[in-house]
Parts: structure tokens; sequence; C-alpha cells
């Protein structure tokens, strides 16, 4: 006698969740690069075969567990986040403007949690919003799922949120996206929340009336040419060749080949340079970043003596999210993601921001070491999560942040109480 179907049909099921299991657990642990249809099988106790008959590829896989596992779970944290800082009556993100009151410091941070904390579904599910960048059926479902729900609390108009709450909620999702992304450092369980939360509060609970923005250009953020200079042309071409490449395929998606092709040149010219791709690229980061940073910081130097900084953060915000800029943003992210997986990358970015912590208690005796460190951690996840937001609200550059980012800048210049 052979099985009965409702007996087989169950263990189908058992199988396509065990699969789906699995592969949340596989993608946080090991990244995309091993997130392959046999590794899943085996750690599920099944076959390959049993893998691929169900999904055929590991872009299929990745749309299964972002649209069954991950998707509805980080939907909810984010509304969750929203509720807590009163910006969200219902869920259709239709509500009425909150009030001054709804929200408190103490809540957000209850909210942030998820996110400051990351397990290891939200870990999965932060994989693949760098990758949907480089996986056009991943980025179908991503924006079709959480993109539509993020676009309907984000998109001002006479059945949704007004101009001013549109952009609250924007701003607030992308501090938390951009925790979300940052949420691996070490330590983030002795982070002190409550004073940036509280900074948070006070900035969204006193908007401003949007103001008629600069058209100030960032002609740096366009330049996909960077000025190297190492003293070796061929070096130059060489680096400039793997940060093009990653940004369109992404690192696991690059060939060495392809870089040095790119350049005009051997493969064997590069690997006389680097021992291997990932250390090409870590120079090429490196550089890159600390040419960015420079050129960054001096735009908004010039925008803020013209105009506040409230204003300069606006702006920024803005030009780094247009819809032309969508290869700076993926190659930010996926230098942020290889992090996760490379210890000794992380350490590099670790040692960077702690010389920032002592330049934040200058500024704020007040701040102990750890809310210090709290602020510098919201501040440099906030720059993650500004260049997520338009994969998942394209028009989010639109937005006028300054009624929050000109709160934001008044309180963080004045001591907390």
């Amino acid at each position: 006698m052979g099985t009965p179907p409702r007996v087989r049909q169950r263990r189908a099921v058992a199988n396509d969740e065990r699969i789906l299991d699995v592969a949340v657990e596989l993608l946080a642990t090991e990244g995309w690069l091993n997130f392959l249809p046999s590794r899943v099988g085996a750690e599920a106790g099944l076959s390959r075969q049993s893998v691929l008959r169900r999904f055929p590829d590991r872009g299929a896989l990745a749309t299964a567990i972002w649209q069954h596992r991950l998707s509805p779970d980080l939907s909810r944290i984010l509304a969750e986040l929203l509720s807590a800082a009163g910006l969200l009556a219902d869920e259709s993100g239709s509500g009425s403007a909150p009030s001054a009151t709804s929200g408190t410091p103490e809540a957000l941070v209850s909210a942030l949690q998820p996110l400051l904390n990351v397990a290891v579904p939200m870990r999965s599910a932060a994989e693949l919003l760098v990758i949907a960048h480089f996986e056009p059926a991943l980025h179908e479902a991503i924006t079709g799922t959480l993109g539509a729900q993020v676009t309907a609390w984000c998109t001002p108009g006479r059945h949704g949120p007004g101009p001013v709450l549109a952009a609250q909620r924007a701003y607030l999702l992308e501090q938390g996206l951009g925790l979300l992304i940052a949420g691996r450092r070490p330590g983030i369980a002795d982070f002190d929340a409550l004073s940036a939360a509280t900074q948070l509060m006070q900035a969204l609970n006193s908007p401003t009336e949007p103001v008629n923005l600069p058209r100030t250009p960032a002609k740096h953020l366009d330049e996909r040419t960077v000025p190297f200079d190492t003293g070796d042309p061929i070096r130059d071409l060489l680096l400039q060749a793997a940060l093009d490449g990653v940004s369109e395929h992404g690192f696991d998606g690059v060939s060495v080949q392809s870089i040095a092709d790119a350049a005009g040149y051997s493969e064997g010219t590069l690997w006389n340079r680097w021992p291997s791709k990932l250390t090409l690229f870590e120079e090429a980061t490196e550089r890159h970043l600390a040419l960015g940073l420079k050129a960054n910081h001096d735009w908004l130097q010039n925008v803020t003596s013209q105009y506040g900084q409230g204003v300069a953060e606006a702006v920024h915000a803005r030009e780094v999210q247009r819809p032309t800029r969508t290869h700076l943003r993926a190659l930010n992210l996926e230098q942020a993601r290889l992090a996760w997986h490379h210890p000794e990358l992380s350490e590099g970015i670790e040692l960077q921001l702690a010389q920032f912590v002592s330049g934040y208690q200058v500024a704020h005796p007040e701040w102990t070491v750890a809310e210090a460190t709290t602020h510098l951690h919201f501040e440099w996840a906030f720059g993650f999560g500004a260049v997520v937001l338009p994969l998942l609200h394209r028009e989010a550059w639109r937005l006028p942040y300054d009624v929050i980012t000109t709160p934001m800048s008044r309180s963080a210049s004045e001591p907390s109480a």
C-alpha cells in the first residue's frame, strides 16, 4: 500500500515549513553567498532536489521567505514603532495627525528593541533589503509587500496623511530601518536608548512648517569616478572597477575577472596587488569613504552656513534619495552587509566609531558614555535608513524632511534635561 494522500499532504506541508525555517536561519547566519538550495536541503534533512522542486533557485526561495516569514514581521514592527511615537492611528496609514502627547520616549524605546537587538528573522530581513538592489524578482516582492505599506504610510494626499505627518513617519522609519541595518554591532544590549528616544520625541512633538528647500545640487554624490590618486594609476583603475562592479551586481555577484576586464587589465595584474577580492573591496571602500566623507562634510557645511543645519540635513536627505542615485545607495548598503559576515571589516568600523564618542561627550557633558555611544549609533544608523527607504517608497525624496530635521538639529544643540 502507498502512503495515504492526507498523510503525504501533511508531510509535504511540514517539509515546506521546515525549508522556510531553515532558510531564514541560514540566511541570517551565513549570508547570501551561502544561501543555496543544496545547503538549505542539507540543513533541513532533505535532498537538494526536494528543495528545487519547490523553489527552482535561491531567488525564488528568498522571495518565499520574504513573503511568508519576514515581511509580515517587519511590517508589524514598523507599525508598532510609528504607533509608539503617536504617528499612526491605525495600520492603514490614513489615521489623523497624532497629538503631542500620544507618544512617549519609554514607549519608543520599547518599540525599538527588535531593531536595536536584532534576532535571526530580522537579520535575514536586513540581508534581503540589501540584496534586493541586485535581484529584480526579490526587489519586486519587497516593493509589492512592505513597500506598498510604507508608501501608503508616507504618501501625502487627500485620503492619506498630510505632508508633515508623512515626513515625520518617513523620518522615524528611516531611523528604525537604519538601526536594523546597523544592528549587529557588539555591545548594543548595553546602550542607553532613552536619551536618544527623548530627543527624537521632542522633535516629533515640535514639527516646523515646511519651507521651500533650496535647489542646491549635491554634485559630489554623482561622481562615479573617484579621485583615488594612490600614485599607481593601474591600482586606481582597479579600485574604481571594483566599486562600479559591486554597486551594480553586489559583492557576491561580481567576479575578479570582470573587475579586471572593466579596468582594462589582466586578472594577474589584480592579484599582484591584492590577495583577495575582499581586500581589494576593503581598500576601495576605505579610500572611497574617506574621500566621500570629506566632500559630503564640505557640502553640508556650505549649505548649513547659508540656510541652517536643519535645512541642510533635509536637502541632503532629498539628494541621497533621488531616483537617479540607486547605485550610490546600493554600494553604501553592500559595504554595511559585508561587515556583518567579515569580522575584519566590522572591527575597522568599530575603531572609527569609537573615535567619535569622546567628541560627543565634549559637546554633551551631561551624557554618560552609554548615552553618547547610543546617540552616535542612532546617527550612524540613520544614514543607512535614509538609503533603505527609497527601496520601499520611491517618492520619499520629495517629502518635506525639514519639518523634523529642523527641530532635531535644535534639540541636538541643546543640553538634554
